[in-house]
């Protein structure tokens, strides 16, 4: 299975919100060494620190997209959403189902 998460919240200050993202993520692939978790990120300014991936066990997907265009569009993730079991969006906004 394959899940992709919205991991704008854990970008800045993980605190809230973005810590509980993170680890969540953490503790799933922990517990599911077998499924593919994307993590989701977009920002103009904001970049995951490097060593996500190594601490999430997951894949990051980066892109360098203004959030508010991407909350009023959401067109970044639609050839991610067709290829997803689960997706998981923390956006007020929009809501994605594969």
């Amino acid at each position: 299975m394959r899940i992709l998460v919205d991991y704008r919240p854990a970008l800045r200050e993980r605190t809230g919100v973005g810590e509980y993202i993170h680890q969540l993520v953490h503790a799933y692939t922990e517990a599911h060494a077998l499924e593919e978790v994307l993590l989701f990120t977009s920002s103009w300014r904001d970049r995951p620190h490097p060593d996500v991936a190594a601490s999430t066990r997951a894949r990051v997907i980066d892109r360098r997209i203004p959030v508010r265009i991407l909350n009023y569009l959401c067109i970044a993730t639609s050839g991610l959403r067709s290829k997803c079991s689960l997706a998981q969006w923390t956006s007020r906004i929009r809501r994605i189902r594969c």
